[in-house]
């Protein structure tokens, strides 16, 4: 029996000592509409929300939504949504974009559209963000879930260079980190949903941090005028 994104995060907050949210989430979003950081209480527990869209074979990106040459976004509220539209100006040709982010104490909503203009090949579109490894690396779980089978793994203390891949979850409904001590933050999949999410040591490249990468489902050919809708909900 598949259980619900809330019950399956509540059973991991029990096995693995945290706590539940309480404290109020909270967020400073960019012009670009990145979002700097996604705050629980005091704590940041997610850094530089953003979309992606990787070249072939990671031969580089074509587009990142936190590169502010390229990210031509207009920005406004509509019925109390922060809405930012524009164009991501990718090297084959602009991309249509609209992110919808809808913020509230329990939650933060961010739905996203993207409109190719030529076709665009791609390893697919990403969603990734980052944890601070300070306070975390070795005191902090991941878990992720399918709806079926509940993943969980603490955060590596000191870096691996050989296998600093650390988390490679599949078709995930929702996935999350929690530490020792204070709240944890949920992440669930909206939309047309991820092939994986997936989490490395950035300390391989001299960052101070852990990367999750969201991939979207069926994204990796993007034809021309053909909307592409994903989202995430933090909790």
């Amino acid at each position: 029996m598949k259980s619900t994104p809330t019950v399956a995060w509540l059973l991991s907050v029990l096995t693995l000592g945290g706590s539940a949210v309480s404290a109020q989430l909270s967020t400073d979003l960019a012009d670009s509409g990145v979002l700097r950081e996604v705050r629980v209480g005091g704590s940041v527990l997610a850094r530089d929300v953003r979309v992606t869209i990787p070249k072939p074979n990671w031969n580089g990106s074509w587009v990142s939504q936190r590169d502010a040459e390229a990210a031509k976004l207009n920005r406004g509220r509509e019925g109390g949504n922060e809405v930012f539209s524009g164009t991501l100006q990718a090297a084959p040709g602009p991309l249509a974009v609209e992110e919808v982010v809808t913020v509230s104490p329990e939650e933060i909503r961010v739905a996203y559209s993207l409109t190719p203009s030529p076709p665009l090949e791609c390893v697919g579109v990403l969603v990734m963000m980052s944890l601070p490894t300070e306070g975390h690396a070795g005191a902090t779980a991941w878990a992720a879930s399918d709806g079926r089978t509940l993943t969980q793994k603490l955060l590596p203390a000191e870096l691996d260079a050989d296998n600093y891949h650390v988390v490679h979850s599949d078709a995930v409904d929702w996935f999350g980190w929690l530490p020792k001590s204070g709240d944890g933050l949920q992440v669930v999949v909206d939309g047309r949903g991820l092939t994986g999410a997936y989490l490395q040591d950035d300390r391989k490249f001299g960052i101070q941090s852990f990367g999750i990468h969201c991939l979207v489902t069926d994204s990796a050919s993007l034809s021309p005028g053909k909307k592409l809708t994903f989202g995430l909900t933090f909790r």
